[in-house]
This record gives C-alpha cells, sequence and structure tokens, in this order.
C-alpha cells in the first residue's frame, strides 16, 4: 500500500513539474519574441493560466492607464487594437465607433472664437464643443456624453454644474 502511494506521489510531481516547465516555456517565448503589444502578452498569460482573470483585469486597466498617459490616446487605434486582441466583439466595436462618431461631430460647426473662449475660460486645451443637457443626459465640452445623475465628467472631470453654468451656447458670451 505504502509503495502505491510513493508510486501516486512520484507522477504527480512529475506532472506538476511538467506544467510549471510548459508555463514557463511559454513566458520564455513570449519574451524571446519581443511580442509588441502588452495587451497581447497579458491574454497570452491569461489563457495560459498563468494570471487569474482578476489579476488579467487588473493589469488590463493599468494598460489602459499607461496608453492614456503616454498620450497614446488615438481613440479609434485604442479601439482596434482591443478589438484585434479578442478584448471587444464586432457589435461592441461598431457601437464604441458610433459613440466616437457623434462625440467628434459635436465639434462641428462651433465658430473658432468660441472655441477659443471655452479654453481660454476653462485651461482645458481639449475642449470640442458647447456644453449641451439633454432630457437624460449632459454633454460635456470635451464631447462626452454623461448620464445626467454623473456630477462630473468620465473623461475629463469637469463639473456638470460649472459647465452647464457657463459653456452652452446660451450662457457663453454672458
Amino acid at each position: 500500500m505504502l509503495v502505491w502511494f510513493f508510486i501516486i506521489a512520484t507522477i504527480v510531481i512529475i506532472v506538476l513539474l511538467a506544467v510549471i516547465n510548459q508555463k514557463a516555456a511559454k513566458i520564455t517565448g513570449m519574451i524571446a519574441g519581443k511580442e509588441r503589444s502588452e495587451l497581447a502578452n497579458l491574454i497570452r498569460l491569461r489563457d495560459a493560466g498563468i494570471l487569474t482573470e482578476e489579476e488579467f483585469e487588473e493589469k488590463k486597466r493599468e494598460y489602459e492607464r499607461w496608453m492614456t498617459q503616454k498620450g497614446l490616446g488615438d481613440e479609434r487605434k485604442v479601439l482596434k487594437d482591443l478589438h484585434e486582441k479578442g478584448l471587444l466583439s464586432d457589435e461592441e466595436l461598431k457601437q464604441k465607433l458610433e459613440v466616437l462618431d457623434k462625440a467628434e461631430s459635436r465639434g462641428e460647426g462651433i465658430a473658432g472664437t468660441d472655441l477659443a473662449e471655452i479654453k481660454r475660460k476653462t485651461s482645458y486645451k481639449d475642449a470640442i464643443c458647447f456644453a449641451e443637457r439633454t432630457p437624460d443626459s449632459w454633454i460635456c465640452i470635451c464631447g462626452t456624453e454623461n448620464k445626467l445623475s454623473a456630477r462630473h465628467c468620465r473623461k475629463c472631470s469637469s463639473n456638470q454644474g460649472y459647465v452647464l453654468e457657463n459653456f452652452t451656447k446660451e450662457t457663453l458670451w454672458q
């Protein structure tokens, strides 16, 4: 009976060592291949079982913060990169691109002097449009549509009350 225990224990140890060796080989391969995308590496580490789903989500958020801080905020490029990496479905990509198009079109038609005045008064160089209140949302000067219950813009953190009191078409030059 004791002999069978040692045989089974030895087999388990060999299997565990083989699994650990496979994971190490995958990591070595990713490093040696000089994978271009950090996000692709994270996905591979998650798929290999090296990162838990929670660790993956945290690292993905860190990656997205890094992209923003480095000025790599070309939203279309980031969305397409996430889609290529399997983090956005075709439908999600389409919806997010539509939201982006809508936000970009908000700035069309605003006079240069109005935009310059908004930027001067707020010191926010990325302002693109007038603030606007809709029945169930508000649009910030950065072009982001926010829920009416949101006190601050989810993109640029501008205060809803201040923006709507000072930077609508009606209130800008008062």
